[in-house]
């Protein structure tokens, strides 16, 4: 897990430095005093959501690979040390890459973006303490609990992020009555979305009914829905149609049916399947062929960087979601894990290129890195030994 965390690190400071323009600025006019005490200067939600969410896997894991002292104190003690020394640590980093853009003239650093930073830390450290203290009550099992449900519940908790994105709950009753114009205009319906919507629905769906759901799966998986209904109708400049409802509970309507009539491994071809074709959906629909072959984008993460951090934070939730599905399915059915994220990898680069002569977008080396550096992280979680449970 130590190396997931230095590829996180180092994307990180990809992405905070890039594009690596480097100049020696006058320092005597940089007023440092105002600097660090005006957190609410320069910037927007795009930058805040996007510095919370980098920083809560730093957080996680950094929790979960700090030792524990070899004497025996008391837990809770121990624990609030641990978490200390992790937040110390990571907001260490945040600090030092925005003095850092100090010497960049393309970046604007602002201490907002470290609180934020420190924010997403915490919220990754509440997790992880809540997951140890979980895991030691399983006993002999945690471990066991850990290397299968781990995956799972990234992916569940990815799509409702997606779901729920910007998370910011709405104050007042316009956006409350045009979300709900909106879940009743009919006349807005998109098939090819409503074929997405059902198809990710319905892995979600999976996820859930195969692996967190036991008893009454119908019932709690329709709360699910409703739950998910309720919060997006209260959070403004979310994603939410008719088209999205009626993708929704046929998702749920194809997990409960489907679940019945097939084995899992069987489900979970079905799974890649529809999963491949809403890529190709997704990907280049509306059919057709461009005029003049584009060129196609090296440059790592390179889309993702330009244009609106809100729009694009968004966009890498998703495709976290979707590859990792497509990863972790795969990975069900056939052994040779490596093989099959080089085979994901492939097929996304083939769609990329692909791209070069068919639908608006523009090809990028961006997605299949994403599959590789996902199928990367699921092989080292799988693997993790955690020292502070019982063996």
């Amino acid at each position: 897990m130590r190396s997931i965390l230095l590829v996180l690190m180092a994307t990180i400071i990809y992405g905070t430095l890039y594009p690596f323009q480097f100049v020696w600025p006058n320092l005597e006019q940089i007023e440092w005093l105002d600097w660090g005490t005006q957190v609410s200067q320069r910037t927007t939600n795009g930058d805040r959501l996007s510095n919370l969410l980098t920083f809560i896997p730093i957080g996680f894991i950094g929790l979960l690979l700090c030792p524990r002292p070899a004497k025996k104190y008391n837990s809770q003690i121990v624990i609030l040390t641990r978490a200390l020394w992790v937040l110390l640590a990571a907001c260490s980093f945040a600090y030092l890459l925005q003095i850092v853009q100090f010497f960049t003239p393309r970046r604007v650093p602002t201490a907002a973006d470290v609180l934020y930073n420190c924010w997403g830390v915490i919220v990754g450290l509440l997790v992880a303490i809540w997951l140890e203290y979980f895991l030691s009550k399983k006993g002999n099992g945690g471990k066991y609990w850990f290397s299968q449900y781990a995956i799972p519940a990234f992916l569940v908790s990815v799509w409702g992020l997606v779901q729920l994105f910007p998370f910011f709950l709405a104050t007042d009753l316009v956006t409350l009555e045009n979300h709900l114009v909106q879940l009743i205009d009919l006349e807005r319906f998109s098939f090819s979305q409503f074929f997405i919507q059902s198809i990710f629905w319905f892995t979600f769906y999976r996820l859930l009914q195969d692996y967190f759901l036991v008893r009454k799966s119908a019932i709690v998986l329709g709360l699910v829905g409703v739950g998910f209904i309720i919060l997006k109708i209260l959070i403004p400049h979310v994603d939410i149609s008719f088209t999205w409802l009626l993708g929704m509970m046929a998702g749920l309507l194809f997990g409960i049916v489907l679940t019945r009539k097939f084995e899992k491994v069987e489900l979970a071809k079905i799974n890649i399947l529809l999963l491949l074709f809403a890529l190709i959906i997704m990907e280049f629909y509306p059919f057709h062929t461009k005029m003049f072959i584009s060129s196609f984008n090296w440059l790592p993460l390179g889309s993702f960087l330009n244009g609106s951090l809100w729009v694009n934070t968004q966009l890498v939730l998703k495709l976290f979601f979707v590859y990792g599905s497509l990863l972790f399915w795969l990975n069900l059915i056939f052994p040779e894990k490596i093989k099959n994220i080089l085979i994901l990898v492939v097929i996304v680069l083939i769609q990329e290129i692909s791209q070069l002569v068919f639908s608006f977008g523009q090809a990028d080396i961006t997605n299949p890195l994403l599959v590789g550096m996902l199928g990367f992280a699921f092989l080292k979680f799988e693997k993790v030994e955690l020292k502070h449970l019982k063996s």
